[in-house]
């Protein structure tokens, strides 16, 4: 016979000793003990009725007191319950109201309880070591799966980055190839400060070692831009200063002659009359500056042509408009009145008249006065008349 019971007992305690057959000679005591439930008083009142062998498994107890843990762990200061008394030779003697089992019943029934029983026991720490080794097997899987995860996140932001290295290379041999086209476009595309830039953004365009070859070709390609934008606006600066001193010019020419190069030349110089040159219109301004300064040229060309010719005609009409000789006319007639005649003189005792009949004087000599010789052979006398 087993020891008394201590009163301690817990339900999981009870339920063991009720699988136990040591305790089947106690089912009272463990009915009554403050640790029994009602499903657990039932069977015992069952068991003591027909016979632990009879009333089959004692009911698990309440879900509340169960714990996967096989062990109850004692309070301190909790005697151990009693282990049971194997050597014991007196029994306590239950009422029975029903007829009793069969020795060889109870005998064949008894090993197989206690298996059962022992089988119930053993239950919860197999099902520990199962949950054990199934949250062991979850928690690799999690992690494993935590890995992978890691993995592939590190693979994905490898290949963006890869991406992302390669779409910035592409935009910069893209931006460099477009800003060489613009400067051998460009009108200061013959300037020797661009000859070393362009060079070394070709260098970069080629160069295909190390990884950051997008970064080579845009600190050349800056480079360029730099030299280049400085060219430009140098250029544009004295391009607006040309064009301001042409359009001057033509405002001066405002009153020349009409015709098509004056006309175009009024229309461009307007068109370009305080307007800003820079990198985006320089092209226009230098074809501007170069049309207007040859349509500025025509323009006074034009107007001092027909200065001249207007000067010319006048002088005509003035030498037309003043007096000319007649031909036939000596130029004499035109400068003074002919001399009064000389009258002869008279001598004392000599008669100076000439003779009748156009004879000589004494003498048969010549006239009594001289005559005067021609001054030249294109002049005559006097009031005569050359051709006589």
């Amino acid at each position: 016979m087993t020891g008394a019971l201590s009163g301690r007992e817990s339900p999981e305690e009870l339920y063991r000793m009720a699988l136990d057959p040591e305790y089947w000679d106690r089912i009272g005591e463990l009915a009554a003990s403050p640790a029994a439930w009602p499903d657990f008083g039932r069977w015992a009142e069952k068991a003591v009725q027909l016979g632990p062998e009879l009333a089959g498994e004692p009911p698990e107890p309440p879900a509340r007191s169960r714990s996967i843990w096989p062990f109850r762990r004692r309070r301190p200061g909790t005697p151990p319950a009693p282990a049971p008394d194997r050597d014991a030779e007196t029994t306590r003697i239950l009422p029975v109201t029903v007829p009793a089992v069969e020795p060889a019943v109870a005998e064949g029934e008894r090993p197989r309880r206690a298996l059962r029983g022992v089988a119930r026991g053993l239950a919860r720490p197999v099902a520990f070591i199962l949950a054990a080794i199934l949250m062991a097997g979850v928690g690799y899987i999690a992690v494993t799966h935590t890995v992978r995860l890691g993995e592939g996140r590190t693979a994905r932001i490898e290949r963006a980055r890869r991406h992302e290295g390669a779409v910035r290379l592409a935009a910069s041999r893209k931006d460099a190839e477009d800003l060489l086209k613009r400067v051998a476009a460009s009108p200061v595309a013959g300037d020797d400060a661009l000859a070393r830039p362009q060079v070394q953004v070709r260098q970069a365009l080629d160069d295909t070692r190390g990884a950051d070859r997008a970064g080579r070709i845009e600190q050349a390609r800056a480079r360029l831009a730099k030299v280049w934008g400085s060219l430009m606006d140098a250029r544009a600066k004295e391009t607006a200063k040309t064009l301001k001193v042409l359009v001057a010019r033509a405002d001066d020419l405002g009153s020349a002659p009409d015709s098509a190069d004056h006309r175009s030349m009024t229309d461009l110089a307007g068109a370009w009359r305080g307007r800003r040159v820079g990198r985006g219109n320089l092209a226009k301004a230098l074809k501007a500056k170069d049309d207007l300064d040859r349509l500025a040229a025509s323009v006074e060309a034009d107007r001092d042509r027909q200065a001249r010719e207007r000067a010319e005609a006048e002088a005509r009409e003035k030498a037309q408009a003043e007096p000319q000789p007649q031909p036939g006319r000596p130029l004499q007639e035109y400068q003074a009145p002919p001399p009064a005649p000389v009258a002869p003189r008279r001598q004392a005792g000599q008669n100076n008249a000439p003779p009748a009949g156009g004879g000589t004087g004494q003498g048969g000599g010549g006239p009594s006065w001289s005559v005067p010789t021609p001054s030249g052979p294109d002049t005559g006398l006097p009031g005569r008349d050359p051709g006589l």
